[in-house]
């Protein structure tokens, strides 16, 4: 059974459009909507994490380092899940359900072929504001 669409319009500068329209090219894909649908999927996994306790951040297995996102909608987020301690987890799904607190700050674990387990994160380093640190190194 087909999905009933909505129409959705917004508009954006010409310079935003070519930006969108050079990652459309970077990553082949096929449409504008596929660029959406790929953000859309990339920004509720990163919502989910960071409602279940954890960070988002890209990870430089050689040197053993991350850098956080930081975005004012991730910032929100984590403000909601705090409201709500140990009630909501994101499903994967979409949907909060009930569940058990996330356990955090474990260290990174590289995956089978990554970087040396001496090179492994260490648990990110929390500054007088309680927010984490940008960086931590061995």
């Amino acid at each position: 059974m087909a999905e009933n669409l909505v129409r959705i319009q917004f508009e954006m500068t010409r310079q935003k459009v070519r930006e969108l329209d050079r990652l459309i090219r970077v990553t082949s894909m096929r449409s504008r909507r596929e660029l959406f649908d790929n953000a859309l999927t990339f920004f509720e996994w990163g919502v989910a994490a960071i409602v279940r306790g954890n960070l988002v951040a890209t990870v430089d297995e050689h040197a053993g380092c991350y850098q956080p996102m930081l975005m004012p909608a991730f910032v929100a987020a984590r403000r909601f899940a705090e409201s709500r301690p140990g009630k909501l987890k994101w499903a994967a799904g979409g949907a909060p359900v009930l569940a058990k607190r996330a356990s955090r700050n474990r260290p990174f674990q590289p995956r089978a072929g990554g970087a040396e387990p001496e090179k492994q994160l260490e648990p990110p380093a929390h500054t007088a504001g309680g927010s984490p640190g940008a960086k931590a190194t061995d």
